[in-house]
């Protein structure tokens, strides 16, 4: 190995340690603050997903699915949430999204701005898959839409920042 590969590993590591450490704070964050109309925050905001997408943007596909796999099961270890019911199904549609989106981005960086579609369909496949009634995932898809519009803006900032735009 050369030193510059070394330093790339490193750095890649280091981001994504760094990723998956906001993929806990985040959604842990949003949780601290009071339920509106009986539906915790991170359903609604989807903060899981911001740190996914944003090494996708960086470091590509195969550093964004760590985060994505692991960030259920380590929330659910540290605060209880998601519910153990559903550590699953986030889980599936984490790498689901990871994985619809850099499908996309390899195409071109600046189709990270579909990164709502990719949260949309991964919640459709996932839901499909393990059998949820169609009613269930309109009724998640519509309380997640202000998360769907922090997805479209994490999007956008992905793919028109020259600094977050690297390897999608």
């Amino acid at each position: 190995m050369t030193a510059s590969t070394i330093r790339t590993t490193v750095r890649a590591i280091s981001i994504t340690a760094v990723a998956l450490g906001l993929a806990v704070l985040l959604p842990f964050l949003f949780h601290l603050l009071p339920v509106s109309g009986g539906v915790p925050l991170g359903a609604r905001w989807l903060p899981i997903f911001y740190a996914p997408l944003l090494v996708l943007a960086v470091l590509g596909w195969r550093w964004a699915l760590f985060p994505a796999l692991a960030a259920p099961s380590l929330n659910h270890l540290l605060t209880g949430r998601p519910t153990a019911e559903l550590v699953g199904m986030l889980t599936l549609e984490l790498a689901l999204f990871v994985s619809l989106l850099a499908l996309a981005a390899r195409r071109s960086p600046r189709l990270l701005l579909l990164a709502p579609l990719a949260y949309v369909l991964a919640k459709v496949f996932a839901s499909a898959f393990l059998g949820l009634p169609w009613e269930a995932t309109v009724a998640a898809l519509q309380r997640a839409l202000p998360g769907i519009g922090a997805l479209l803006v994490l999007g956008a900032l992905a793919a028109y920042s020259p600094v977050l735009r690297r390897r999608a």
